[in-house]
């Protein structure tokens, strides 16, 4: 349980048109069971996108009493399903790792039972959230989403979507490019978070220059609209 002794509430800025928002306001219904899902085509180009997501729910997971209590220790419910060509969804760990655990457990998504290969396609990747029942799911922007799901023959593609429902209470989008006033935010992150990124993508031999702001692009989508529900 690194993060902790890194990250203050200060770290993370978030804005919506210009305004600066408090956590509290953009994660109106966190609950430290949360099972927080990062969908990551691409490992190392995805954990820049939302690393900050991650260590910002990752920040309030530990700042709560009784995890500042002696005695205390537990891991925040965060996964994430990283990109492997031709692989169906499977669940890492816990004696094996992807290419890119070391990094992502760096940013306390740890250990890497919460890591998951699949195909970087929007079919697998989807197939790949509705096994890990996420509350709150991170996709990329530039993915679609699957018009519908190949499954099983006891579960049509409807049930399938309204069973990842059940438990789905937010859906992030990620892109590099800002979304629209109504529902798109900006996140940008400094200090222990910062580092912490930094670390990790050092991990991957990838470290950005040491004056370059590290931010993110994101958007709140309703799950029933994401799922196409509405």
């Amino acid at each position: 349980m690194h993060s902790p002794h890194y990250l203050k509430p200060t770290d993370f800025r978030f804005t919506q048109n210009d305004r600066v928002v408090g956590t509290a306001e953009v994660f109106p219904g966190w609950s430290p069971a949360d099972r927080l899902v990062v969908i990551a085509p691409d490992p190392t180009a995805d954990l820049v996108r939302t690393a900050g997501l991650v260590l910002a729910w990752t920040q309030r997971f530990y700042d709560r009493p009784e995890a500042r209590a002696d005695g205390f220790y537990d891991y925040p419910s965060h996964y994430v399903v990283g990109g492997e060509a031709g692989a169906e969804p499977r669940v890492l760990g816990p004696s094996a790792e992807a290419w890119w655990s070391a990094a992502w457990c760096r940013l306390d998504v740890w250990p890497s039972i919460r890591h998951v290969v699949a195909d970087p396609d929007p079919l697998p990747l989807l197939g790949a959230a509705l096994m890990l029942e996420p509350t709150v799911l991170v996709w990329p922007a530039r993915l679609s989403v699957p018009g519908s799901m190949a499954l099983p023959p006891n579960l049509d593609d409807r049930n399938a979507r309204r069973l990842l429902r059940a438990r789905l209470r937010e859906v992030w989008r990620y892109g590099d490019e800002p979304f629209g006033a109504t529902d798109g935010w900006a996140l940008a992150w400094c200090g222990g978070a910062a580092e912490l990124t930094r670390e990790a993508l050092d991990r991957l031999g990838h470290v950005p220059r040491a004056d370059a702001g590290l931010q993110a692009c994101l958007e709140r989508v309703e799950p029933d609209r994401f799922l196409g529900l509405a």
